[in-house]
């Protein structure tokens, strides 16, 4: 697994370069050749919904929830997602805002951090 960081001072556009890479990516413009997939998880928005989440959510129900776009009815499953994601060696993770919850992870009483921490985990060490 390749990983990069992309750092900068706010307002310079790293949210808006990773949005890039994933709309070019599924308009077949851009590393398709590489990955086949690329998921674009926006930390901050994830992190701001933590409480509302079940105790075990999945990855899989995360990406559902909150990288896929559409109508409920559209959405592939969780097992759907579960089984692709399966090999992340095809797959691009695209972490935004990290640096905006870093607070929330790093703090180890914090159930809410918890959960995303167990979330980072599974993407990271698959």
């Amino acid at each position: 697994m390749k990983k990069l960081a992309i750092y900068g001072r706010a307002g310079i556009g790293k949210s808006t370069l990773c949005q890039y890479i994933s709309v070019r990516w599924s308009g077949g413009n851009l590393w398709n050749d590489k990955y086949k997939g690329v998921i674009w998880l926006p930390l901050r928005k994830i992190a701001s919904e933590l409480k509302n989440w079940q105790e075990d959510i999945s990855l899989a129900e995360v990406i559902r929830e909150h990288c896929m776009g559409g109508r409920e009815r559209y959405k592939p499953s969780v097992e759907a997602i579960d089984n692709f994601i399966g090999n992340f060696s095809d797959i691009l993770f695209i972490l935004d805002g990290y640096d905006e919850i870093a607070p929330i992870v790093d703090n180890l009483e914090n159930r809410e951090g918890e959960k995303i921490r167990r979330i980072l985990k599974e993407i990271l060490t698959d």
